[in-house]
């Protein structure tokens, strides 16, 4: 998308500076515009929620995507998020449904977040109607064809309990990634294993769903983060 014309030198030196880096010329897209993009995938997803339709919904999932939330081990590809989210597309399963407030893309253009509101409804074990607010962090990757898709998603609790990790714990990286001025990071620790809850007498980690933005001077700074405690795997 030019926003001005150029004299032929330039024009062949910018297309070859993006070619070169493997992403978008920071001068040849308009931001503005690929931050409405990426909410606007953002919400064509929620609409495929709402819809219970889980083939546009997974399509518009990285074939790599991890999901995590508040409870049980991360969901990783297409086929294990649809195992996770299965209620939600049941007819009479509970309904999750959301609105981005904020979408931000990196210099290349072909990286970006959004961050904003969910609305949960169903039903206890009693059948009484149980309603759930929150936020959450999506993380997207702008395709060859295109289209963004979701590589990360998480709830964004409001607040972090601070838990210990283990003693001598190593942290896992379970998925990272980078363009331009962003990149991101979801990064699990193991900590004490939960006393309630649906995770009680699990292993339990800590996970850490960072974006962060290169700044000036060259130095790395936290855009954005979400914290969740979940399953760890093969509990």
């Amino acid at each position: 998308m030019m926003r001005s014309l150029v004299v032929l030198a330039l024009l062949f030196g910018a297309a070859g500076t993006a070619a070169a880096q493997g992403g978008v010329s920071a001068t040849r897209f308009d931001r503005a515009a690929s931050r409405r993009a990426v909410q606007e995938a953002d919400r064509e997803l929620s609409r495929a929620s709402e819809a219970r339709n889980i083939e546009a919904f997974t399509a518009l999932l990285d074939t790599d995507t991890v999901f995590v939330s508040e409870s049980g081990p991360p969901a990783r590809g297409r086929e294990a998020v649809r195992v996770k989210w299965a209620v939600f597309f049941d007819p009479a399963g509970p309904s999750l449904t959301w609105e981005p407030y904020e979408g931000e893309v990196s210099s290349q253009g072909d990286l970006g977040y959004t961050r904003g509101k969910f609305l949960f409804q169903g039903k206890d074990g009693t059948g009484k109607t149980v309603t759930d607010r929150g936020e959450y962090l999506s993380i997207w990757r702008k395709q060859q064809d295109g289209a963004w898709r979701l590589v990360v998603d998480s709830s964004l609790p409001a607040t972090d309990p601070g838990l210990a990790p283990v003693k001598g714990a190593p942290s896992r990286v379970i998925t990272e990634g980078a363009s331009g001025d962003l990149r991101y990071s979801l990064v699990a620790t193991r900590v004490e294993p939960a006393t309630e809850g649906a995770d009680a007498g699990a292993g339990r980690e800590r996970r850490v769903a960072r974006v962060e933005r290169r700044t000036s001077d060259g130095t790395w700074s936290t855009a954005v983060q979400a914290v969740t405690y979940g399953t760890a795997p093969n509990q």
